[in-house]
């Protein structure tokens, strides 16, 4: 059986001797190239054309090995990227699927765990670790939760009058309700009256989480877009 050509970046040296170690005295596989940082693990890639590579995440800069990884898999797509890390970091690990690796793999992991995945990232049969996958469907829950909340929000955005509606930009953009009723031209008691409204429209209490409700949801710009649309739209009348 032919030898798999590895090659692995770590700017911790000791990291680096670890890893050799391991690899050398597998007698499957081939330590191909050493780097310390992305520019020298491409050149290593662009030179060696390795099976497999073994990348940290932070080399000379927090997201090296990630922006690293980009250029890999643009001069060999067939290449299989292992990131290797010390921080359970969420996003890390999103950001590195995301990028196109194919296994996740702590420094503390064990010579057995190091050895099998570089057999299965170059077999395609990495997979998906407990840890990584807990996180993955923590994030699901997540984005699921955020997009019932946004869609409830943009529902309750829809039944705003105009004039709620400007009234809840002001107080997003921070405006004092003094300055409020001079612009609207309306006296205090209105305003109040109008805010009772938006803050049973938006289920909420005070204009406090109003306020970092919609700026939680993004909605101040299409808020914005919204009074534009109607003024041009008036106007064309």
């Amino acid at each position: 059986m032919e030898k798999l050509n590895v090659a692995i970046a770590d700017d911790n040296e000791k990291m680096v001797e670890v890893l050799s170690k391991i690899i050398d005295q597998d007698e499957d596989l081939k330590l191909v190239g050493k780097a310390h940082n992305g520019e020298e693990i491409c050149n290593i890639i662009r030179e060696k054309q390795p099976d497999v590579v073994i990348l940290d995440i932070e080399m000379e800069c927090k997201d090296a090995g990630i922006m690293a990884g980009y250029q890999i898999l643009a001069m060999n797509p067939e290449t299989k990227i292992i990131m290797l890390t010390v921080h359970e970091d969420d996003e890390a690990i999103f950001r590195s699927y995301e990028m196109g690796a194919v296994d996740y793999l702590f420094k503390n992991a064990s010579t057995e765990k190091i050895l099998g995945a570089i057999r299965d990232a170059y077999h395609s049969t990495s997979p998906i670790r407990e840890e990584v996958a807990q996180r993955m469907r923590a994030e699901f829950r997540r984005l699921k939760q955020s997009e019932h909340t946004l869609l409830n929000t943009m529902k309750m955005v829809q039944q705003l009058s105009h004039t709620e509606r400007s009234i809840v930009i002001m107080l997003a953009e921070g405006m004092r309700r003094s300055e409020i009723c001079r612009r609207r031209v309306i006296e205090m008691s209105t305003l109040k009256t109008h805010i009772r409204s938006i803050l049973q429209k938006f289920q909420v209490k005070s204009t406090r989480q109003l306020v970092e409700l919609v700026k939680s949801q993004n909605l101040l710009s299409f808020l914005e877009l919204c009074e534009k649309e109607e003024k041009s739209h008036k106007e064309e009348e």
